[in-house]
């Protein structure tokens, strides 16, 4: 392992000190320590570098990007804007929420049931999962799926 690897897992290990800025990220299951550490290098511990969860998506490329030209139309893609490891850190992390996490996995079951390919439910869990990631850093609290995913 890198040595910066050593010490993301130093200062983000979950038994060690649970005061560090961003602890209750990792309650969320499926979310690992290298996972916070991108998210909290883009968006700080208090998640006061934006203005609005809105504004954080937008600055992950998380937002198609529309190409049309007169009555040219191509099929519209993921923008390539922001920071391409924290795209690639939530990716990850919505792969292993598939198989920890039981409502981001209902989440991607829906919306493949709404005729979206894999890989397009994918990045609406990650979307789902940055979401989630920011409001928690700017409220402070735990992971609680109750509050955020409503249940019929």
């Amino acid at each position: 392992m890198s040595k910066l690897g050593e010490q993301i897992n130093d200062i983000l290990s979950p038994g060690k000190d649970d005061d560090f800025p961003g602890s209750n990220l990792l309650t969320i299951p499926g979310v690992g320590p290298k996972t916070v550490a991108a998210v909290l290098s883009a968006v700080g511990s208090g998640a006061r570098s934006f203005a609005t969860c809105k504004h954080f998506i937008g600055y992950i490329g998380f937002f198609p990007q529309i190409y049309e030209s007169g009555e040219t139309r191509r099929d519209n893609r993921l923008s390539n804007r922001g920071p391409k490891y924290l795209r690639w850190a939530l990716y990850v992390a919505a792969v292993a929420c598939l198989r920890h996490n039981a409502e981001l996995k209902n989440l991607y079951q829906k919306k493949r049931s709404q005729g979206k390919a894999p890989k397009q439910a994918l990045i609406c869990v990650a979307k789902k999962l940055g979401h989630l990631m920011f409001s928690m850093l700017k409220s402070g609290e735990a992971y609680r799926p109750q509050r955020v995913f409503i249940y019929s």
